[in-house]
């Protein structure tokens, strides 16, 4: 029985591998008058290249503009209870405020998403950072817990709105494949910041008080606004210009959620996050009370996992400079992912330690840098002209759907890890079921058609 088992799995693993395979090799070629549409650059994308500063300062300053968000949420952690003591509250009360934040950071990014499509990406750009600076101000000088509430609320709002421009500001620019290529150094970045967001804040803890935390935020914005006042130019297309209006908004908010593909990859891009956000909140519990690893120790197993997925991202990125369709190359990794649940299942029955666990969910994580941006490129080249509106409604989704989850998930039983594999399998099964369908129903848009 076991070797009847073992034969089908892998004879399930040859056809998948092989599908795969097949799927990569078979490009289209000019024999079919058919190519990808990922290369196409409009007029106006190709007057923006005349006009922008040179990449390697372009990238790192949007780059860094992202991560922002993540430092002012994480960089005071280890502050906190010296935070306890200048607010007279308890520790419970200041983790709070952290939750707080990224409940403003979905507002943000609902709100500025339409925002940026009326007024343009450089003038949010200098919004958010000129607000940014007096929200980090007033949080510096809150009176009393209560006020530092709402304060982080505030925060979250705007720094959602800074942290989602770049991304759209890089769709602007280039083509669909260089956006690819381009964006994966600002996830790659944005991933690097709750990492190393609460080392730098320890260090800057430790010298000058946690007031400095927030002061250096505010003089990376001011000369951040400097940089982009005279050398970003605006990336936003005149012509796609939107009404920012309740009624436009609502139009568009509704075209989105009534277009069959977007809806699909929204779908497919969510159930992923949720296994994405399911690590750093189910994985301490495991490790620090079931298999009592040591507290300083823990961040490493972290910080692996995150690591493995910007290993990913940086491999897609070489791998879109080959010349591969986004759309296959997708495919393709969330099908070896599929394959790689194996491992989750074996482990969770018979293996479960601190070593299996953090390799299969290394497994799981590594792929994840294949299809990010992939998904986020096929769902953004459904809406050209409301680009900024399309991130918003997405980055929304993917932030409370999965937390509220996870939230679920975080009250049943661990069962040492098994529960966290087994959520994750599924996940993973979910995404390349739809992924194939998302393939078979809706390749086709993705394919223009030359004329002999």
């Amino acid at each position: 029985m076991l070797k009847a088992s073992q034969t089908r799995g892998f004879y399930l693993i040859y056809l998948m591998t092989k599908a795969t395979t097949q799927l990569l090799q078979n490009e289209p070629t000019e024999q079919n008058n058919n190519t990808d549409n990922f290369d196409q650059v409009t007029p106006w994308q190709a007057s923006l290249a005349k006009r922008i500063p040179p990449l390697p300062l372009l990238i790192p300053l949007l780059a860094l503009l992202t991560i922002c968000a993540a430092f002012v949420n994480d960089a005071f952690s280890p502050a906190l209870q010296s935070m306890v003591h200048d607010f007279n509250t308890t520790i419970e009360n200041m983790q709070k405020v952290i939750s707080y934040n990224l409940i403003g950071m979905g507002i943000g990014t609902l709100i500025f998403g339409p925002f940026i499509d009326r007024y343009g990406r450089k003038t949010a750009l200098i919004f958010c950072s000129l607000a940014g600076i007096i929200v980090n101000f007033t949080m510096i000088h809150a009176p009393n817990y209560h006020s530092l509430i709402v304060i982080r609320i505030c925060q979250g709002i705007i720094f959602g709105g800074l942290s989602s421009t770049p991304e759209v500001m890089i769709k602007d620019i280039f083509s669909p494949r260089k956006f690819v290529i381009h964006n994966a150094w600002l996830i790659t970045l944005f991933l690097f910041g709750p990492a190393l967001s609460p080392l730098i804040g320890g260090y800057i803890f430790v010298w000058a008080g946690w007031h400095w935390i927030f002061y250096s935020v505010c003089i990376f914005l001011a000369l951040g606004i400097i940089f982009i006042l005279f050398y970003i130019p605006e990336t936003l297309d005149p012509s796609k210009v939107q009404a920012f209006r309740p009624k436009q908004i609502a139009q568009n908010f509704k075209q989105i959620l009534t277009t069959k593909p977007a809806v699909l990859l929204i779908i497919i891009s969510t159930t992923l996050t949720v296994a994405v956000f399911g690590f750093p909140t189910l994985l301490p519990a495991i490790y620090l009370v079931d298999y009592h690893v040591a507290p300083d120790k823990f961040g490493y197993f972290t910080f692996s996992l995150v690591l493995l997925q910007i290993v990913g991202i940086q491999l897609n990125k070489f791998i879109m400079k080959r010349g591969l369709s986004p759309l296959k190359v997708w495919l393709a990794a969330t099908s070896v992912q599929a394959i790689f649940t194996l491992a989750n299942f074996v482990v969770a029955a018979k293996f479960l330690s601190v070593p299996s666990i953090i390799i299969v969910l290394g497994l799981n994580m590594l792929l994840n840098g294949f299809q990010i941006a992939n998904m986020t490129i096929l769902y953004l080249m459904n809406f050209p002209s409301f680009t900024g509106t399309a991130v918003s409604l997405l980055t929304f989704i993917r932030l409370v759907v999965p937390g509220l989850i996870i939230g679920w998930v975080s009250m049943l039983p661990r069962h040492m890890g098994a529960t966290l594999l087994l959520l994750n399998a599924g996940l993973i099964l979910i995404c390349t079921c739809l992924a194939w369908v998302y393939y078979l129903c809706f390749s086709s848009k993705h394919i223009s058609h030359k004329s002999n």
